[in-house]
């Protein structure tokens, strides 16, 4: 079980490979050679920041808790507040900013078993590379191959490849756009058997079962998260305050219940907290075991 406040962060800059960047708050983090390490952040905009068509080898979740951020051309591809997106790995899309706006961040290997990449790794390759004579360009990279012929490539990925010492290998796209989901449009449903909780579903994505929703509890209810060995959940606090497992929360905290662990939250006053569900990345057993 991990519990971070974010206001007690402070906000850093730790790569300029797309050109000004973003602020950020790195609030949880898993094992760097895991298949399922994740970075969830808090992202800070701060004016037109864009980012070329690119695509990932890992999974993202993207909730809008302020402002609004485009990743396409069209008005249906811009996120506004209280807006969930999950975007897959493979699968293209684009970065423009909106304006100020600020983001949850989940972004954590997928069904590719190529992890993550961890913030220390993706610094020190970026540095390297620009100390070899590398230049960036609004996300994308120049350089000149050993045959001589100047060559363009993505930055993350040039990134990635430089650390992991290999060419990255994306998956087919399991879904041909991000998918983008309005909260409010869902109904909340009562969780049997435990009273006060109620709980809204946006979606599971993948074979491997990465899931978003909302968990809102009444006054002194208690929610119980039981996780299985090879799974995991986290927490950020939109409102309200409790403990979880004893350890006290209010609204701007991050929260993991880790594999193998129950979490007990209880609420000392009505409350409501946003729910991703980890996805079942280092064993090939039938997902449908997972308990939800």
């Amino acid at each position: 079980m991990k519990i971070v406040d974010s206001t007690e962060m402070q906000w850093i800059v730790f790569s300029e490979h797309r050109g000004k960047s973003p602020d950020f708050k790195r609030l949880l983090y898993g094992d760097a050679e895991a298949p399922d390490n994740f970075h969830l952040f808090l992202v800070k905009v701060r004016d037109d920041y864009a980012a070329p068509t690119h695509r990932h080898n890992f999974d993202q979740i993207r909730f809008i808790l302020e402002g609004s951020f485009g990743f396409g051309e069209s008005e249906e591809d811009v996120q506004h507040a209280g807006s969930v997106g999950y975007f897959p790995e493979g699968t293209y899309y684009t970065q423009r900013g909106e304006g100020p706006s600020l983001t949850l961040l989940l972004q954590i290997g997928a069904g590719g078993k190529q992890g993550y990449m961890p913030q220390e790794g993706f610094v020190e390759s970026e540095r390297d590379l620009r100390e070899r004579g590398y230049e960036f360009n609004k996300g994308i990279v120049t350089y000149t191959d050993k045959s001589g012929r100047e060559q363009t490539i993505d930055s993350h990925q040039a990134i990635w490849e430089n650390w992991a010492k290999t060419k990255v290998k994306f998956s087919e796209p399991r879904y041909q756009r991000p998918v983008l989901m309005n909260p409010e449009n869902y109904n909340w449903t009562t969780l049997r058997g435990a009273k006060g909780v109620e709980l809204k579903r946006l979606g599971v994505f993948s074979e491997y079962e990465l899931s978003a929703g909302f968990v809102r509890l009444a006054e002194g209810a208690e929610y119980r998260d039981y996780q299985d060995e090879n799974a995991g959940s986290l927490y950020y606090v939109l409102e309200g305050a409790g403990a979880l497992n004893g350890e006290r929360w209010k609204p701007e905290t991050a929260m993991q219940v880790e594999a193998g662990e129950t979490g007990v939250f209880v609420a000392a006053e009505e409350s409501l907290l946003f729910k991703i569900g980890l996805p079942w990345l280092r064993d090939e057993y039938a997902p449908s075991a997972k308990s939800h």
